[in-house]
């Protein structure tokens, strides 16, 4: 199993990583929400809405059948928890946060009586979560992870794999490590220095080398062909120095003091081996064509252009440019 830590951290982060993040989500809480509203003709990607959008299309296409269980780990203000018991899904929104269950409750307003009997919140560890062994047909983990420290992710993976009925699928999104050699950044320097370029490099030759497939080709030509009028409107308006559309999520000052993980599907999946789960695929999310310091520049030309590269989420190519990850692993059948 590979170390898979961008850098070292120092003896007390992994005691204090958790906490504070626990912190920082209960400080937010009421503001989260700023994070999934679709900001496309903002200066803003809109990471959280995309994130959403694309667990919720691939739970329903694999397994989102009427009746079926959702588990969603970290759920924060529940979303996706949300979304699923409205589509006929049994959710479990567990998160350690009071502050973040409150709000899953007021997003739970929208939901009709049945829907809303559908839907459960709970507070707990989501290394430790107390629910009943193979309960879920799906375990979800959005962005939970990277605040876990490395001791502390088998043991994420154990309490999925003791979660899911045999057949089920976890989905974890998490930074993509392998973003930083296209980055451009200190993050790339840092990986070069650490002696890292050559295992992150071949990875990513080998989700190349498989190629983009003509349905995800023509998505693409479909896409680009859609957005020109919004590229040209987002090149004129970053020229003009349009202000920028209100931010209604938080501030992610308190965020960026955190330490967070990187992770790489393939060592992603060594970790899984040893749950016995399978890695099923690996979805980019967040596409950066260029690199990302050109966003300050333009912010509105960049993430304009990253949305013409969504269609090619699906494509192992697509680890190469993304800057956060998908990845899939299903529990199998005896």
């Amino acid at each position: 199993m590979r170390k898979d830590a961008v850098k070292p951290r120092t003896k007390e982060a992994p005691l204090s990583t958790k906490r504070e993040a626990k912190s920082y989500f209960d400080d937010v809480a009421g503001v989260y929400g700023g994070f999934f509203q679709d900001q496309a003709a903002a200066a803003v990607y809109p990471l959280g809405l995309r994130r959403l959008e694309m667990a919720l299309d691939f739970i329903m296409r694999e397994a989102g059948f009427a009746g079926s269980t959702l588990i969603d780990l970290g759920c924060g203000q529940g979303q996706l928890s949300v979304a699923a018991a409205r589509r006929g899904m049994r959710g479990m929104a567990v998160d350690e946060s009071p502050a973040m269950l409150k709000m899953v409750a007021v997003n739970a307003g929208a939901l009709t009586p049945g829907e809303t009997a559908d839907l459960t919140m709970m507070e707990a560890d989501a290394l430790r979560s107390g629910l009943a062994a193979e309960s879920a047909d799906v375990v979800a983990a959005l962005g939970l992870i990277e605040y876990l420290d490395e001791a502390e992710i088998p043991i994420f993976f154990d309490e999925a794999a003791r979660l899911l009925r045999p057949g089920g699928i976890l989905l974890v999104e998490t930074r993509n490590r392998l973003f930083n050699m296209a980055s451009l950044n200190s993050y790339t320097i840092s990986e070069i220095e650490a002696g890292a370029g050559r295992q992150m490099i071949e990875e990513i030759e080998d989700n190349v080398a498989r190629g983009l497939d003509i349905a995800a080709k023509r998505a693409f030509l479909h896409r680009l062909r859609a957005l020109l009028p919004d590229l040209e409107a987002a090149i004129e308006a970053d020229e003009a120095g349009t202000p920028e559309a209100t931010d209604e999520g938080p501030s992610r000052d308190g965020l960026s003091a955190i330490k967070r993980l990187q992770h790489s599907p393939r060592t992603l999946a060594d970790m899984a081996s040893d749950a016995a789960l399978v890695p099923l695929a690996a979805l980019g999310l967040h596409p950066h064509p260029l690199p990302p310091r050109l966003e300050r520049a333009s912010p509105r030309f960049f993430n304009c252009l990253a949305a013409m590269f969504e269609p090619l989420a699906a494509q192992p190519a697509s680890l190469a440019w993304s800057s956060a990850v998908f990845t899939v692993f299903k529990k199998p059948r005896p």
